[in-house]
């Protein structure tokens, strides 16, 4: 090592502390190695007493054993670590948990004031620390086995509190006197209302200052007792009242086992009967209404309050049909005298009156609605207009957004849009017959609509590139003549070449066979033409 001045090493150390330059800048500066600069740094860490350094963005930190080793022998030491276990019981017990290391709170700096979060954060350094460096090296030890007063006492303190606050991390004493208010509110509930409270969906928490209704009380006390069993009871299960060590704990953990044991015994009685009931009021409405209920996909269920409409009705007695059916689906294949339930049994003989006198209908299911009042037939006859129109099947303009409600819609707008009518009609009604003929399809509708999009799958074929194509694409007839002869091929049309094309049928040498397929496209009257044909 090269022989250095004391103050060059005072230099070099100054450096470290006070500049943001690497080891490696600072050591090729004074002409040393990184060994020799990690030695000088040790040498001057052991003269004042630091434990070790660390590097920063500022520099390098000397650190101490929680920075209370500089002019401090080992007795002195194990007092203030007992001080620092005695202050972690005390804020414990004030704030009836553990405390937690907060992250992006900083510690105070000296002479600055501290925060109720700052003083957390610290006590959580502290307990960790005590962790680290006592408690540790007398895991599986008994406190009788460690002969150090100071140290035995510090483990002792830290052992208590892990084992007294082992569940109750993250809830605070304020939360636990507001869980026991609310059981004190709920009991008093309980007394006039004989009975569990329930959430009651749809129904919003009083907002502060406003007076708070029935509903929104017994819909907070529910929630209330909700969180009590899912934050305290839940952390506590399969262990006995005595063993809980926090007092709020033990209490809030006994009141809720209480109510839960005393609802327990009547819930099971008031559930067969509410199961029951309901079961028999959709008995009522299928005899009343002739039917099973439908699912009305777009019917919402009545608030609370609101009076229900007919059909708000018969969603919910679709509901009811469709739960008790669920219920009652491990009894399939069972006699009535082989279900010991009672309850079961009379529910299954329910739904098994309704199923054998009331079939089920196409129409009950959103899924396979009827088509006699849907908008497919009406769109398959706007799109066969369209491409009568405009001689070619529409095409799908990726780029073209469909016009919004109320806005004057552009050609190419309309024209996705009859390619999206196109697509669902397709999709929905004509794949299912695919292979089959017209007459074999049952439904009338349905049939009409398969018939309608053949018959133009057929004239206007789909491109290779999605676009309608001159020539080969669409089925029109065109008239050219040879030798004093009229041929007919396929090729493009519009209106224009509608009325083109009647003219050429009673003018040309046509076939019947011709003008009878060329006019049953068109709408055009077959005789009339005929007539006139030979008139000419």
């Amino acid at each position: 090592m090269i022989n250095l001045t004391e103050e060059q090493k005072n230099n070099i150390i100054s450096e470290c502390i006070n500049t943001r330059k690497t080891f490696g800048t600072i050591s090729i500066e004074n002409g040393i190695n990184i060994e020799q600069l990690y030695l000088i740094i040790e040498e001057y860490c052991k003269e004042n007493n630091y434990v070790g350094f660390r590097r920063t963005r500022e520099g390098i930190v000397f650190e101490n054993s929680a920075s209370v080793l500089k002019d401090r022998d080992e007795k002195d030491l194990k007092k203030i670590f007992l001080e620092y276990a005695i202050e972690i019981d005390k804020w414990c017990k004030k704030n009836e948990r553990k405390p937690n290391n907060l992250a992006g709170v900083k510690v105070a700096k000296k002479g600055e004031e501290e925060t109720a979060e700052q003083k957390e954060k610290r006590i959580s350094k502290l307990k960790k620390l005590l962790q680290d460096n006592i408690v540790k090296k007398y895991k599986g030890r008994n406190l009788e086995e460690i002969e150090d007063e100071t140290e035995k006492e510090i483990v002792k303190i830290i052992r208590e509190i892990d084992k007294k606050y082992r569940n109750s991390r993250d809830i605070g004493i304020r939360a636990r006197k507001i869980y026991l208010r609310n059981l004190e509110e709920i009991l008093d509930w309980k007394e006039v209302n004989k009975r569990k409270p329930k959430i009651i969906y749809g129904v919003r928490a009083a907002k502060k200052g406003e007076k708070e209704t029935e509903e929104q009380k017994e819909r907070r006390l529910a929630r209330s007792f909700k969180k009590m069993k899912d934050t305290i009871t839940k952390l506590y299960d399969n262990i006995s009242l005595e063993d809980i060590y926090n007092e709020n704990d033990r209490e809030i953990v006994r009141i809720i086992r209480k109510l839960e044991e005393e609802w327990g015994k009547t819930t099971k009685k008031e559930k067969d009967e509410e199961i029951l009931n309901k079961a028999r009021k959709l008995e009522t409405w299928c005899i009343a209404n002739g039917r099973r209920p439908r699912c009305l996909e777009k019917v919402k269920a009545a608030k609370k309050g609101e009076r229900e409409t007919p059909e708000q009705k018969e969603k919910r007695m679709y509901r009811i049909y469709y739960n008790l059916k669920k219920d009652i689906e491990k009894y399939d294949g069972k006699n009535l005298e082989g279900i010991e339930d009672k309850v079961d049994r009379e529910i299954v003989k329910i739904i098994k009156n309704i199923e054998n006198k009331y079939e089920v209908n196409v129409g009950c299911f959103y899924k396979k609605r009827s088509l006699q009042d849907s908008k497919y037939l009406k769109n398959a006859m706007i799109l066969k207009e369209w491409c009568i129109e405009n001689g070619r099947r529409p095409r799908s303009l990726d780029r073209v957004k469909v016009a919004k409600k109320g806005e004057e819609e552009t050609a190419e707008q309309k024209e996705k849009r009859m390619s999206v009518v196109w697509h669902n009609i397709n999709k929905n009604v004509v794949k299912k017959y695919e292979g089959i003929s017209l007459e074999n399809i049952k439904d009338k509708v349905e049939r009409e609509i398969t018939r309608i999009i053949r018959e133009l799958t057929e004239i206007y074929p789909k491109n290779k590139n999605g676009i309608a194509a001159r020539k080969e694409n669409l089925a029109q007839i065109k008239t050219t003549k040879k030798r004093g002869k009229a041929h007919f091929v396929k090729t493009v049309g519009n209106e224009k070449m509608k009325k083109m094309i009647v003219n050429l049928i009673k003018t040309k040498n046509a076939t019947e066979e011709q003008i009878k397929v060329i006019a049953d496209f068109y709408g055009v009257d077959m005789g009339k033409v005929i007539n006139e044909k030979d008139e000419r």
